[in-house]
């Protein structure tokens, strides 16, 4: 495993530094912060520096302009050979989204995403890619089941 971690959030308005913050104190309580170097990113503007032995990116969507594809590509590129790669995002809007938004959001395939990043299929093994389902609670404590996209790479 790799000795040092980071941890990069959205460096925009509605980032949430109270996230490092705690992250930090959880490091702290078990020793870790020497093995930790938590960061800040605006995303469309940096990249941690540095490769990885994993690298996940979580529910990365934006109602703003955001180049998803450039920035998975960039993740993927950070990995190293024998690392992971893991994106989990949602495969639809969840059905109180309409109340909530008035943005159109598209929801790509699992296999979309992967593709989309045009990785080199000689360099990655798929461990997973595909569709997930999971419970949630609506804003107004609707229960529904929601689709979510899970893909696992692994760079040989």
């Amino acid at each position: 495993m790799a000795r040092r971690a980071r941890l990069a959030r959205d460096g925009g308005e509605t980032s949430r530094r109270p996230a490092l913050d705690r992250a930090a104190a959880y490091a702290a309580a078990r020793n870790l912060v020497d093995r930790i170097d938590f960061q800040r990113h605006d995303l469309s503007e940096s990249f941690p520096d540095g490769a990885f032995d994993l690298v996940s990116a979580q529910f990365l969507h934006s109602t703003v302009p955001l180049d998803r594809t450039r920035l998975l590509r960039r993740a993927a590129e950070a990995v190293v050979a024998g690392g992971t790669l893991v994106v989990v995002d949602h495969g639809a809007a969840p059905p109180w989204a309409s109340k909530l938004d008035h943005h159109r959001h598209d929801f790509p395939s699992a296999d979309e995403v992967v593709s989309s990043m045009n990785l080199d299929d000689s360099q990655w093994d798929r461990i997973r890619v595909g569709a997930a389902e999971r419970a949630a609670l609506g804003p107004e404590g609707q229960q529904a089941l929601l689709a979510d996209n899970v893909m696992v790479l692994r760079r040989r």
